[in-house]
């Protein structure tokens, strides 16, 4: 019997309707060029009310619709067709999952939206008569976990959920949505300029909760005790843009400083554990090697996002998956939490899957169908290329993972090439501290070329899992 799956996108993975009308608000390509309503519909109420004690959002005319199956790259998350692939994935495996859209206009930890969670997963659970898998991707995840926090199981509702799926969380806050914040890019081509995105995610709650936290509040640092460091001050202290808001421009500080001080108060102190009464299993799927912002720097008198600063992943092996910053993906740790890194970037397929479809990465589709389909995990031994290397360059970077079966780094990991045209193999060690992650140069000129047009270069990964050898042949064809 296939497993009842609940899918809760990230930001802005939702549709949003007129509650009156039901006409869609977004996304709606017709209503995207007359640029006045669409900035004016999106903009979530700036009313604070309270609710049996409790800061809410007030309502407006605009309600939550399902998931976004397949749209242009609207907003700076990048949405394409980032549902349908899941889909796809999954009717191979014969699950039509449950999809809970959310008002990404509106904070992560709104109330009225984390009762329609619960009622869904309560939904699902009651009709199935099985526990529910809940798959989140990047920002839906810190709404499942304001979720999972909030409630005390009193009703015994954990016990409803068998495991989490985690794609891409920014457990600790990413700064993609500080860059548009800052009034530093505009989104969908030319349709939509800097000062015009910035006014627009001003009003938007959920790009505020996604900034990150307060570390005199909050543990920012990764289980090695290394600090994160993704927003500094000039003297490279960590700070909070929730905290440290100079930054913001004087027409928008008013609808900026309740959403980040809201923010701050909501989301400001946080774990890099979820402390639940009971106990459920998460699956935290975590993307690298994808140039990524990383780190942003706040400084100056006026004070203003002076530095931001996006790598790939050669230096200590970081990057992300072009939107969430490895380390913040990688940062929700504690017994329940298995940690599986993919490498983003050209598969042997000669197909990229970064933040919007990581599911599709290889090592993404492994855990999918051992969790949901009860198939026996394969070794986790992957690949990918740098894109800009699969067409042109002198050299190629690989960057490889080797995982045992609880995501931890594979005893005795070593990678070897087998098919270059002389001289010795290239070989590679995946070192403990990196987490299982290994990075390998190889000179495009010693690759076989396959034909007029590619070249193949095949790898061999080694290692233990358990007390029995592990090894997997990965090829990848090149661009001459």
């Amino acid at each position: 019997m296939p497993k009842p799956v609940l899918y809760v996108p990230g930001y802005p993975g939702s549709h949003i309707h007129d509650r009156h009308t039901g006409k869609r608000i977004f996304v709606n390509f017709a209503g995207a060029f007359n640029k006045k309503k669409l900035i004016r519909r999106l903009q979530a109420p700036s009313k604070i009310t309270q609710v049996h004690g409790e800061d809410v959002v007030a309502s407006d005319d605009g309600i939550a619709g399902e998931p976004i199956r397949e749209a242009a790259s609207i907003l700076f998350f990048d949405i394409d067709k980032q549902a349908d692939t899941l889909y796809r994935i999954l009717r191979r495996i014969k699950i039509d999952p449950a999809k809970f859209g959310w008002d990404w206009r509106r904070p992560v930890w709104d109330p009225p939206m984390l009762d329609r969670l619960k009622a869904a997963v309560t939904k699902l659970h009651d009709e199935s008569g099985q526990k529910v898998v809940i798959l989140v991707h990047s920002t839906g995840g810190l709404v499942l976990r304001a979720l999972l926090e909030r409630e005390r199981d009193d009703d015994g509702f954990l016990r409803r959920i068998e495991r989490v799926m985690a794609f891409g969380v920014p457990w600790a806050g990413t700064i993609r949505s500080l860059v548009f914040l800052a009034g530093q890019e505009g989104f969908a081509g030319p349709l939509i300029n800097k000062k015009e995105a910035q006014k627009i995610l001003s009003h938007s709650w959920a790009a505020f909760d996604l900034l990150p936290p307060d570390p005199e509040k909050t543990v920012m640092k990764d289980e090695d005790g290394n600090a994160l460091k993704l927003v500094v001050d000039g003297a490279s202290r960590e700070i909070s843009p929730l905290i440290r808001r100079g930054w913001c421009p004087d027409e928008l500080r008013e609808a900026m400083n309740v959403r980040a001080e809201l923010a701050d108060l909501k989301l400001g102190t946080r774990a890099p554990t979820i402390q639940l009464a009971r106990s459920i299993p998460i699956t935290n799927v975590v993307g690298w090697g994808w140039p990524t912002v990383v780190n942003a720097k706040i400084s100056g008198s006026p004070q203003k996002v002076a530095k931001i600063r996006e790598v790939s992943g050669d230096e200590n092996l970081e990057g992300g998956d072009g939107t969430v910053p490895r380390c913040s993906a990688a940062w929700l740790r504690g017994s329940d939490v298995k940690t599986y890194h993919v490498p983003v970037g050209v598969a042997p397929r000669a197909k990229v899957h970064p933040h919007k479809a990581l599911w599709r990465n290889p090592g993404g589709i492994n855990l999918l169908r051992h969790h949901l389909a009860d198939e026996a995990l394969k070794p986790f031994l992957y690949g990918a290329v740098d894109e800009g290397d699969f067409k042109s360059g002198p050299s190629v970077r690989l960057r490889l993972v080797a995982l045992d079966g609880d995501g931890r780094p594979l005893a005795d990991a070593s990678v070897r090439t087998v098919d270059l045209k002389s001289g010795p193999a290239i070989e590679g060690e995946f070192d403990a501290d990196c987490k299982g992650r290994c990075l390998i140069r190889i000179p495009r000129s010693r690759i076989k070329r396959v034909g007029t047009q590619l070249r193949r270069l095949t790898v061999e990964i080694r290692g233990k899992d358990g007390g029995s050898g592990v090894k997997r042949r990965r090829s990848f064809f090149l661009r001459r």
